[in-house]
């Protein structure tokens, strides 16, 4: 079955859908702003994404809705570099180095998602190139930790909300 989605019906958690059977469709971060794409859902239902330009596909959207089951938007984690900011640092320093980190992340074109008090920002070359990246900086404030992440699960990236905003 092929189906074509022209709009995004909601999201998971909303009464309407509670009782349906899910089945999921996996959605990297990168991919969540594509009006027109083709995925795959985990039971082999293929959906033809044809949405308004500027939507944002997040994790939980409802995506295409039957009499007993819906289709929904999972973010697929990533690579990650979260990075968190001392609390004791003096402010007028933990600002200037936010500054300068969020610097050099914009000049490698890293887009950014705030979580809490932390940085996250998906690794786009390898650890060790933002490893060194960060330390080259200089940055007394700053601690970094790489995982996978659901990124930007529920907002835009930072780099394509600016752009397409």
């Amino acid at each position: 079955m092929t189906a074509r989605v022209t709009e995004l019906l909601g999201t998971i958690d909303e009464r309407r859908f509670r009782e349906l059977r899910r089945d999921y469709v996996d959605v990297a971060w990168f991919d969540a702003r594509k009006s027109r794409q083709r995925v795959v859902s985990e039971g082999r239902i293929e959906l033809e994404l044809c949405l308004p330009a500027g939507a944002f596909i997040s994790d939980g959207a409802v995506l295409w809705a039957g009499q007993d089951s819906v289709l929904v938007a999972r973010r697929e984690p990533a690579r990650a570099c979260r990075i968190s900011f001392s609390a004791s640092a003096d402010p007028l320093t933990a600002l200037r180095e936010a500054a300068i980190l969020g610097h050099a992340l914009g000049n490698q074109h890293v887009p950014i998602e705030f979580d809490g008090e932390e940085l996250l920002a998906p690794v786009l070359t390898s650890d060790a190139v933002m490893t060194e990246t960060i330390e080259r900086l200089g940055l007394a404030t700053v601690e970094v930790h790489f995982g996978e992440e659901r990124l930007f699960a529920h907002e835009p990236a930072t780099k394509f909300a600016a752009a397409n905003g």
